[in-house]
């Protein structure tokens, strides 16, 4: 499409666009709704438990770990076209 088929104004061209440049403008597209189910766990713990040798370079550290889970009820195709 060409930027002047836009519809947008001139001045928002930068970089040695004009309005014959060739620009390929896309939309997102919202699907029908459907279900969604998971579980997302998260855990943080201090390092308490090394020796006083170790304690003062590890103060501030910490282990962080999570997990999820996510099932939703849709089957989604890439590219111009989709199916539902």
């Amino acid at each position: 499409m060409l930027w002047s088929d836009t519809g947008l104004p001139n001045t928002l061209l930068t970089n040695g666009n004009t309005p014959s440049t060739v620009f390929y403008v896309t939309q997102a597209l919202n699907t029908p709704g459907g279900t969604l189910k998971g579980y997302e766990i998260s855990l943080q713990k201090p390092f308490t438990f090394l020796t006083d040798e170790f304690d003062s370079k590890w103060d501030d550290s910490n282990r962080q770990s999570s997990e999820e889970y996510v099932h939703f009820g849709r089957q989604f195709y890439l590219g111009a076209s989709y199916k539902f």
